[in-house]
């Protein structure tokens, strides 16, 4: 806020020294004294700058109806005379510091002229013609302002009478609510009787028990302490007769193992009896095995002088040197008869 502020000021400085500098300048007389017109204006004011007319308007109409008369004075340009600059910064100060600047023996109160307005060149038929058509306008505006705000009206009595509308609904939606609420804490009181007869219920059963049950599980677990020595008495003497047992058992696997060595030893014997008759055999078979190799070879001896038979008659039709065809004709002979 005070960012715009401060350019706001420091646009209005730009401003307000254009005017002490500018060509056309204007100033403002806020209420000029009854016996003043323009000849008196100008006479007030003349050494200032060159003038180019003199506005004397009545102001609006106070509370009370009051008016009084103020002067606008507008300059083609401003004189560059000391006395002019003066009374220019004067007016330049004092406007700043919102304070009065007085000029003549009368001490107008003198300020600038922030809107000035420009000198019009139209004859009275037009001024009148451009008053009656913004008369029109304004006219058309107002009412058209008149039905917008007929309309406005409009819509906020209806959004009015919506509002009420709403506010009663929830109204009875808050009854509603209220009666459920009702009905619910109703229950809830319910839900608590029956939660505090449940109590007392299970307070009673709680004290039968202590006063009944608990007496008759006492009793119970005497009968099973007794059960438990009966079994480790049980369980003691099975140990003992366990232990027993075991001696017994190590006994007997002491005779086992004697009888086993006693067999091991009557098994080898039975072995080396019975290795001597399996290498008579042996020799037996060994004897046959030779007999049948002495077969084989007669065999062979055979079959060689059967291809000596054969192979001789090749040799000699070899060495009578006879043709090919002789040769086959012979090997093919020799060869189905002897097949």
């Amino acid at each position: 806020m005070s960012s715009i502020t401060e350019q706001t000021v420091m646009s209005n400085v730009r401003v307000y020294n254009d005017w002490f500098h500018a060509p056309n300048g204007s100033i403002y007389i806020k209420c000029l004294p009854h016996n003043y017109g323009k000849v008196e204006i100008n006479d007030l004011v003349w050494f200032m700058g060159k003038i180019n007319r003199i506005d004397i308007v009545n102001s609006p109409p106070k509370a009370n109806g009051a008016t009084y008369r103020m002067a606008f004075v507008h300059f083609d340009y401003w004189y560059s005379a000391s006395d002019s600059m003066e009374v220019r910064q004067g007016i330049l100060e004092s406007f700043y510091e919102k304070t009065d600047f007085r000029v003549g023996f009368d001490g107008v109160v003198v300020t600038i002229n922030t809107r000035p307005v420009p000198k019009t060149n139209y004859n009275v038929d037009q001024l009148s013609d451009m008053y009656h058509r913004m008369r029109e306008e304004f006219t058309a505006i107002v009412e058209k302002q008149s039905t917008e705000i007929v309309e406005l009206r409009s819509e906020v009595e209806s959004l009015r009478l919506s509002h009420r509308k709403n506010v009663e609904d929830t109204s009875e939606q808050i009854v509603s609510l209220n009666d459920a609420l009702n009905m619910e804490n109703g229950n809830i009181v319910k839900m608590n009787d029956v939660l505090d007869t449940v109590a007392i219920s299970v307070h009673e059963i709680t004290s039968q028990i202590a006063w009944e049950i608990i007496p008759q599980i006492k009793s119970y677990s005497d009968k099973v302490t007794g059960v438990v020595r009966e079994y480790k008495a049980f369980e003691k003497n099975t140990s003992r007769e366990v232990n027993n047992a075991n001696l017994t058992n190590l006994q007997l696997n002491s005779s086992i193992i004697s009888l086993e060595v006693k067999m091991k030893k009557m098994e080898d014997e039975f072995y080396a009896d019975s290795s001597t008759v399996e290498q008579d055999e042996r020799e037996d078979d060994r004897q046959g095995e030779q007999d049948d190799q002495v077969d084989d070879v007669n065999e062979l001896f055979l079959r060689m002088e059967a291809v000596e038979e054969v192979i001789e008659p090749f040799i000699e039709l070899m060495k009578r040197k006879k043709n090919r065809e002789e040769f086959l004709s012979y090997m093919k002979g020799s060869y189905f008869t002897s097949r």
